[in-house]
């Protein structure tokens, strides 16, 4: 899993083109019904959906045991889109304890979604991502939903060579990523590139339901790329 979150990372700054693919509601393939979380996760349908969403981390703040930290008041331990978000909450706790040995951990988003739809784990937005795409300024974004940020008409090739659309959960590095193809191709204008505003269950609702469909592939802030690539170099 190290190599996979470093070579994504790495290669996707190059990678990025325009080419016209379908707008998701526009989808014409026949639908695949939707089975039950539980039996959703043990069927081969989901393994190329978890691969696509385990290039991007998530983070958790883990106790000197290695399990995630966990307040008594949740129900559920929590994981952080944004790396600043969890280095925030460890702050937090080696203010209040003298106990060695809390980090924070990248986690694959893939198997956190998982543990999230079997009410195992919480997956918690940033802020200033939940006010980008329209929220208040005082929203608390633990319970939300993801907000993911891209361009249907912009793909990148992912390091196995498929095709991706590319959804950020940060809106300034979905526009970077827009005006950079914009740039890249020829014959396109920047202003003829729209943003779009998903949810990360959306998506996977999606994939699932049309498996045959354009896929996508998942870009953290870049604060967090920076993190993944920081903490696996000094492990």
């Amino acid at each position: 899993m190290k190599l996979l979150f470093i070579a994504t990372l790495i290669s996707f700054a190059q990678s990025l083109q325009v080419i016209r693919v379908k707008n998701i509601p526009k989808q014409q393939t026949k639908p695949t019904p939707l089975p039950s979380p539980v039996d959703f996760f043990s069927t081969e349908q989901w393994r190329p959906i978890e691969k696509d969403l385990n290039s991007a981390p998530v983070f958790a703040v883990v106790t000197p045991d290695g399990l995630p930290f966990q307040y008594s008041s949740q129900k559920t331990p929590h994981f952080y889109c944004d790396a600043d978000d969890a280095l925030d909450v460890l702050a937090k706790i080696q203010s209040k304890t003298n106990v060695k040995g809390f980090n924070v951990v990248p986690f694959p988003l893939g198997e956190a979604f998982e543990l999230y739809s079997n009410n195992k784990a919480t997956i918690v937005p940033s802020q200033k991502a939940m006010i980008e795409a329209g929220g208040s300024t005082d929203i608390n974004p633990v319970g939300q939903q993801v907000p993911l940020f891209g361009c249907l008409d912009i793909t990148e090739t992912t390091v196995d060579g498929r095709q991706r659309v590319p959804l950020f959960m940060s809106l300034v590095d979905a526009r970077k990523a827009i005006k950079k193809a914009a740039k890249r191709s020829s014959g396109v204008e920047l202003e003829d590139l729209e943003m779009t505003c998903l949810s990360l269950s959306g998506v996977v609702e999606h994939m699932t339901t049309y498996p045959n469909a354009s896929g996508f592939s998942f870009v953290p802030p870049a604060s967090s790329r920076e993190y993944v690539s920081a903490y696996y170099h000094e492990t």
